[in-house]
């Protein structure tokens, strides 16, 4: 028996056989760029969220229902947008989140529509909007769901409230007619329709309720009439499309298990209810897949394998009929038909913009494609401070690589700092014997010095730390080993020679040593391991994870 939930999408599927189709919401979670159904949001680097589009419905959350052709902003203070075509959601830096737009079945948990942002859940890590329900992923890892959608437990669900689905989530991408959840093991599970194979369990009935194991090693995926995942090694893998697949995989077809698709991916998006797929390689190069409005538009006809659309991109965003791509510069390109208003550009006509164009500067910082995963994964098992989630590409410093270091311990042994150096019958100093650490924050102060304590750090001197010198790659490899060794890693080991081995201080190659082969912190191509190179922030909070991953045993 189809369940209640499914009886909307159903008519849908029948409409559509009469009716064009009509493109819904995206779904993504935790993104600062979102393509909605007829809008765009983006966050900038001071916080700022911006909006345009079609307004019918109060997704803008300007405070009527005008459409709004140029983008204009909503709120400050946020993190991550998500939006739909009814209704947009927020997460704020606090983790409070907040909603605005259409209110009607259950999406958002009051029983008005909210025509300005209004708080609607707390204590946040991501959340992400779909046609008929909001998912959101709090800091302890539980998913909860607001909305006409199921749990995943089996059964139909309609509640104007946020209700708990599962414990140990990841990341959730809300399609409309399915969910998707990468758990901490990283498993991808899925339920919902499956009139097109969506499951991926070999059938196309019938709908799925419950929660179904799909893949493992997933770190990213995305649902339309299509899935796509993307696993650790790269590849990207799709199923359930309702139409055929990249005409190299010509043999498969429309496929309703997953197949191999291409490698070196980074991120995928696809329209809710057409079919159009898009993808972020390593490189930063963006390509598409498709006969959607988009890719007519942007190609000039449908693409039959995937067909690169720009490079430099670090985030994209997708609905059917435009593309949103964020770039290394910090730069918002947007592209596809102008109806609504949706691409910022101060037109509201259906007019085709047949390629991206710049409209915004100063986004929120991403880090680069190649470290977008292990950054992210680093954030989400709280080993970057909140504080320190931006600016990846600065070179870190000495003040911050301790702080690093100290929540690392902390994470991995689960309690205080204070309470595990206690247990390791040492002290943190109660005077500082550095001067020039007076004017840091209370906190930092306290991770130097217990840095220095567990002796990952020492001083430049007797009475100096310097806390602002960058450090370089040979440093940070000594701070790794020192903060494994005080986690009780056995750190001896023998540097690999490097073309630039002359270039290595004689006191750091037992450092990179164990870096080295623990695979924590490798060279930097071309058998170079580039020792007095600076050290991005982005490159400490991947070996943070790899060191964090390789004493607790994590996946």
């Amino acid at each position: 028996m189809i369940k209640k939930i499914f009886i909307t999408a159903f008519l849908c599927l029948v409409f559509a056989l009469a009716l064009p189709i009509i493109s819904t919401a995206q779904g993504e979670a935790g993104s600062i760029v979102s393509a909605g159904s007829d809008s765009t949001f983006v966050v900038k680097k001071d916080g700022s969220l911006w909006g345009t589009g079609n307004n019918h419905f109060g997704n803008i959350g300007v405070g009527n229902k005008n459409s709004v052709s140029k983008f204009t902003k909503i709120m400050d203070d946020v993190a991550s947008v998500s939006a739909a075509e009814y209704h947009t959601v927020a997460v704020k830096r606090d983790g409070s989140l907040w909603g605005f737009g259409d209110s009607s079945d259950s999406r958002l948990p009051q029983k008005k529509d909210a025509l300005s942002p209004i708080k609607i859940f707390e204590d946040v890590r991501m959340a992400a909007a779909a046609t008929y329900y909001t998912a959101a992923v709090k800091n302890d890892g539980s998913l909860w769901i607001c909305g006409n959608f199921s749990l995943g437990d089996g059964n139909s669900n309609n509640a104007n409230e946020f209700t708990k689905a599962m414990d140990g989530v990841k990341y959730v991408f809300a399609g409309d007619d399915n969910c998707l959840v990468i758990k901490e093991d990283d498993s991808l599970w899925i339920w919902g329709l499956n009139n097109c194979g969506q499951i991926g369990n070999g059938t196309t009935s019938p709908n799925v309720l419950t929660a179904t194991k799909v893949m493992d090693d997933v770190v990213y995926a995305a649902a339309g009439i299509g899935i796509m995942a993307v696993k650790k090694d790269g590849s990207l893998w799709m199923w359930g499309t309702g139409s055929d697949m990249p005409s190299y995989n010509t043999k498969v077809g429309k496929s309703t298990v997953p197949v191999k698709i291409l490698d070196s991916v980074l991120l995928a998006c696809t329209s809710a209810n057409n079919g159009t797929y898009f993808i972020l390689k390593r490189d930063g190069s963006v390509y598409g897949f498709g006969s959607g409005h988009v890719m007519n538009s942007l190609l000039g006809k449908e693409a039959k394998v995937f067909t690169k659309i720009t490079d430099k991109a670090v985030a994209i965003s997708s609905e059917s009929r435009h593309l949103a791509v964020i770039k290394y510069d910090k730069t918002l390109w947007t592209g596809g038909q102008s109806i609504g208003g949706r691409l910022g550009y101060g037109d509201v006509e259906k007019y085709n913009h047949n390629k991206l164009t710049q409209i915004m500067t100063d986004l929120m910082d991403v880090p680069a494609p190649w470290a977008l995963g292990e950054v992210r994964e680093a954030e989400y098992r709280k080993l970057v401070p909140t504080e320190m989630q931006s600016e990846y590409t600065k070179i870190v410093n000495r003040s911050e690589f301790c702080t690093l270091a100290i929540i690392c311990i902390e994470q991995t042994k689960k309690t205080t700092i204070e309470e595990y150096i206690s247990t390791q019958g040492i002290k943190i100093p109660e005077v500082s014997p550095f001067n020039d650490i007076d004017k840091l924050s209370e906190r930092a102060r306290k991770d130097i010095l217990a840095a220095y304590a567990l002796k990952i750090v020492a001083g430049t001197s007797e009475t100096t730390f310097d806390p602002q010198k960058p450090i370089t790659r040979e440093q940070a490899a000594k701070m790794l080993t020192a903060s494994g060794e005080a986690l009780g890693e056995k750190t001896d080991e023998k540097s690999p020679v490097f073309a630039d081995d002359d270039q290595i201080s004689q006191w750091a190659k037992q450092y990179i040593g164990y870096v080295n082969k623990a695979k924590i912190m490798g060279g930097v191509g071309n058998n170079r391991f580039d020792p007095k190179g600076g050290y991005q922030r982005q490159q400490a909070y991947i070996t943070m994870l790899r060191l964090y991953k390789k004493v607790t045993g994590s996946i």
